[in-house]
């Protein structure tokens, strides 16, 4: 199996004696392993690195519109709806 992935910076996992390297502004395929090493929790945590599980988040990130690592909408002011 494996993951798509998307990263607003280059990381390097290394585990097992394996090495892989997540490009910058690009949807990538990962190996399921990379999920347990620390520099992939780290990303995680940092928030420049997102799990594109879905068809929606996929194009999303190829569009670079996943700046907050999610794919909910922006809540809407109605105060400033119709301005």
């Amino acid at each position: 199996m494996s993951i798509l992935l998307y990263s607003t910076k280059a990381i390097k996992c290394k585990g097992d004696g394996n090495t892989f390297t997540i490009p910058c502004h690009e949807v990538t395929t990962a190996p399921d392993w990379v999920e347990e090493t620390d520099d992939y929790k780290l990303g995680l945590a940092d928030g420049c690195l997102t799990v594109t599980d879905t068809q929606k988040k996929k194009i999303a990130a190829e569009n670079g519109d996943l700046a907050d690592g999610n794919d909910q909408e922006p809540p809407v002011d109605e105060n400033q709806a119709d301005k």
